[in-house]
């Protein structure tokens, strides 16, 4: 399946290309043809059938893990989110708060307040975390926010409380 250097050989980009009729990017690289190639290949198959062997392995390996269920009962996490976060944290049991995974993450606030007073100083994520666990949390938030109603229902409300000026989010929920 894999031609040296790449997935296709020039001449099927180019025949790919044609096969676009125009709707080919010129700026683009060659991941659109070779997903085209793909597709013509019928290969496509081929490679969600890969993704879903690899998917269900990350899944036999989470379950052999005793906080699994736990966190699987939280809102938003799945396997995928839960393969993550582990894979981030480590051991979970050694930390005595939720807050210090959130420092870990990077979610923990800090305000710039370069030229400003305290008090009108922006408070802002740091960033300075694990990228990966971030984006897992993240993942999980959006899922949660958008698929449980309580969880629609609280953020709804924040949303509110911060367009109506009455203050921050609310940090009791870490």
């Amino acid at each position: 399946m894999w031609a040296s250097g790449g997935l296709v050989a020039g001449a099927a980009v180019k025949h790919n290309r044609t096969l676009l009729d125009g709707r080919w990017d010129k700026h683009d690289t060659k991941d659109s043809a070779n997903i085209a190639d793909l597709i013509c290949q019928g290969k496509l198959h081929q490679v969600r059938e890969a993704i879903k062997e690899i998917k269900d392995k990350i899944e036999d390996l989470c379950i052999e893990f005793p906080e699994y269920l736990c966190l699987l009962s939280i809102p938003g996490f799945g396997p995928d989110v839960y393969s993550k976060v582990l894979g981030a944290i480590g051991n979970p049991f050694r930390f005595i708060s939720s807050k210090q995974v959130l420092k870990m993450a990077g979610f923990d606030l800090c305000a710039n307040r370069s030229g400003k007073a305290s008090n009108s100083a922006m408070p802002v994520i740091s960033k300075q975390g694990k990228a990966d666990l971030r984006y897992a949390l993240y993942q999980a938030a959006f899922i949660a926010s958008t698929h449980n109603k309580s969880f629609m229902t609280y953020y709804t409300k924040q949303a509110q409380r911060q367009a109506e000026g009455k203050g921050n989010w609310n940090e009791d929920a870490c």
